[in-house]
């Protein structure tokens, strides 16, 4: 699990080591690096798995890891050579909300609805192009990334799927997070109540003979299944 710590000049609380939580001198808040905003006393953050002096809200954590690894995922698949890209995503959310971002020059958009749902939340179509090497990988352990990189550059794959899971140990409902509360510390504001629970993503590459399905055949709404040759699958908890 991911090392936790938390600014507070008070004494230490007896129980947090048990969490896994480091209490520190605010003195020391000027050492980090807090992306999400100024550094506040008594609430929890979890270092960045690739800067361990980079700190994320707990409330925030997982949602900034699973959109990263989101990220760096597309982009391995764009600079492969993809000629389809389509990602799924599990979402929550106490009401409604969308947010759109950008990937180059693709879109992708983010909807939110009540309860647990499953929804596509990226699509990408095109003619393909030769692969270039997307390596270094910023997330190099991720399960998949490396393989769908071999698995196109040495192997000729047309078809790749990579899992990408939030942590259990980090959702606001974990044993972990009522833990913190019981202390007395805080887990951050969330920046946004829709929550990504994780992705799957799928990206076609033109085979030999051309891509491995018809382009046309489907829409936006209607994907294409996935197809067994050449298949490589990855899953990873963020």
């Amino acid at each position: 699990m991911a090392a936790m710590v938390v600014f507070s000049d008070s004494e230490p609380k007896k129980n947090a080591g048990q969490l896994g939580l480091s209490q520190l001198p605010t003195a020391q808040m000027s050492e980090y690096q807090f992306p999400a905003g100024p550094a506040s006393q008594k609430i929890v953050y979890i270092a960045h798995p690739l800067s361990a002096k980079t700190l994320i809200p707990f409330a925030q954590f997982n949602e900034t890891i699973v959109n990263d690894k989101f990220n760096e995922a597309v982009r391995i698949m764009q600079m492969l050579g993809a000629s389809e890209i389509v990602s799924r995503s599990v979402q929550s959310d106490s009401r409604a909300a969308e947010v759109t971002g950008r990937f180059g020059k693709i879109r992708a958009q983010f909807g939110g609805q009540r309860g647990l749902n499953t929804q596509t939340n990226f699509h990408h179509r095109g003619a393909g192009s030769p692969p270039e090497d997307p390596a270094p990988l910023r997330w190099p352990s991720e399960a998949g990334f490396e393989a769908a990189r071999l698995g196109v550059l040495k192997n000729r794959s047309t078809m790749v799927a990579i899992e990408i899971d939030s942590s259990a140990d980090f959702q606001a409902e974990s044993q972990v997070a009522a833990g913190l509360k019981k202390l007395g510390f805080s887990l951050g504001v969330e920046v946004k109540r829709t929550r990504t629970h994780s992705f799957k993503i799928t990206a076609y590459f033109p085979g030999t003979d051309g891509p491995t399905y018809a382009p046309d055949s489907h829409s936006s709404d209607e994907l294409p299944d996935e197809p067994s040759p050449k298949r490589l699958l990855g899953k990873r908890r963020g």
